[in-house]
């Protein structure tokens, strides 16, 4: 099991840390391997879909008053910031500035997909990525 977070790492959620450190605690090898299938879905399909949802559909909605770059800029930013202040645990490994930068300039990043193509999908698609990214090197620094 890692002993401390690495740069791989920075934006997962502990939680996820600790529930992918259960399944593989788990003596039986079929229930292992179901476990390791249930958790890369929920981690790598399901949360992104609902993130997304809830940061680029719902707050984006509500977020920023105004008019042009201004109100774009400050959708943006606070979507990242917001995205990041989620992400923080205080149960986290390592640094929360750390993973509070990581996290935040993600959200920007899928905001800024969100205001160029117009919709969730591509921030959806790259959340994914990520998320796969991070869960498919967890297990490949454990094994």
């Amino acid at each position: 099991m890692m002993s401390e977070a690495t740069p791989l790492h920075l934006g997962a959620r502990q939680e996820a840390m600790q529930i992918l450190d259960w399944v593989e605690s788990r003596e039986n090898c079929i229930l292992r391997v179901a476990l390791r299938i249930g958790v890369v879905a929920l981690i790598t399909f399901f949360v992104p879909i609902i993130e997304e949802y809830i940061f680029r559909e719902l707050n984006w909605i509500s977020a920023v008053s105004g008019e042009g770059i201004a109100r774009t800029a400050g959708r943006i930013g606070g979507n990242g910031l917001f995205f990041g202040a989620v992400h923080l645990s205080p149960f986290q490994q390592g640094s929360n500035i750390s993973i509070f930068l990581a996290t935040a300039v993600l959200g920007v990043f899928y905001a800024l997909m969100r205001e160029i193509s117009g919709g969730r999908l591509v921030s959806t698609v790259a959340h994914m990525a990520h998320n796969s990214v991070v869960t498919l090197g967890y297990y490949k620094l454990i094994d």
